[in-house]
């Protein structure tokens, strides 16, 4: 049997339960989350992009460093085989430049007028005039016309007006002694004041056969300055000077920069 005071006792407890559950706040789990702290950082995009453009770099640094070094290589080749080729370009250009020039001096060296210069009558002031005038409408880039007698010695020097040097011997030069005893033309590349030039000589020679006889020696020379310089830099693709000797015979060297194209700068 259920009494009044078990009721009573039972109502009691019901009912302070409830206040005491009701007195307490329902926990709200988003205001939790909301006043947890967030940790900083990149996110995963953000890292893979950075990686994906650290190896971009890493890879393009590499590529350059490769394709300059490549380029490297391929240049001191390129510069190695130029240079390799000079020689044989130089000797190609030279014997060109030669057998025109000598071909020049020898057609005007067998001209009847030439051959009337040499005569032993004729006198100085028209021997100039040829050296001076004459030689130098026929032959193209002549510089100096020198006229030699059968001996070597000179007859006229267009270079010298006053006369100086005449019957001065030639004998101990190459490109004039080599003509007298072969008869033969010749080239030779000397030293004109301060300048490369090449000289052409051939013989004057009168008569034919058994009665020819040599009456001297017409010799021009060729200066090579800045056109002769650009024909060889088209040849073998590079800066070219020249360099002469200024020493006097039985001296040493003394090198001299006479011409040069313009990317060098100096006689260094």
């Amino acid at each position: 049997m259920t009494t009044t005071s078990d009721i009573d006792v039972t109502r009691k407890v019901s009912e302070d339960n409830i206040e005491t559950v009701a007195a307490q706040p329902p926990i709200r789990r988003s205001a939790a989350r909301r006043k947890a702290p967030r940790q900083r950082g990149l996110g995963l995009a953000a890292q893979f992009f950075l990686l994906a453009a650290g190896l971009l770099a890493v890879t393009l640094g590499l590529t350059v460093a490769i394709a300059d070094w490549r380029s490297g290589q391929v240049a001191e080749q390129t510069i190695r085989e130029d240079l390799a080729r000079v020689p044989e370009v130089w000797e190609g250009y030279s014997l060109s430049r030669s057998s025109a020039a000598l071909d020049q001096v020898r057609s005007l060296a067998r001209e009847p007028g030439t051959l009337a210069i040499f005569a032993d009558e004729v006198d100085y002031s028209t021997r100039l005039s040829f050296a001076m005038e004459d030689a130098p409408q026929v032959l193209q880039e002549a510089g100096t016309v020198f006229l030699f007698d059968r001996y070597s010695g000179v007859l006229a020097r267009s270079d010298r007006p006053d006369g100086s040097g005449v019957g001065q011997p030639f004998a101990g030069v190459g490109w004039v002694a080599s003509v007298l005893d072969t008869w033969q033309g010749t080239t030779a590349f000397i030293r004109e004041r301060q300048s490369l030039a090449m000289v052409a000589a051939a013989p004057v020679i009168a008569g034919e056969g058994d009665g020819a006889q040599l009456q001297g020696v017409l010799a021009v020379t060729f200066p090579l300055g800045a056109e002769s310089l650009g024909q060889l830099q088209t040849l073998t693709r590079g800066e070219v000077a020249f360099a002469v000797d200024m020493a006097r015979r039985n001296e040493p060297p003394q090198l001299e920069l006479t011409a040069s194209t313009p990317g060098i700068d100096g006689a260094a």
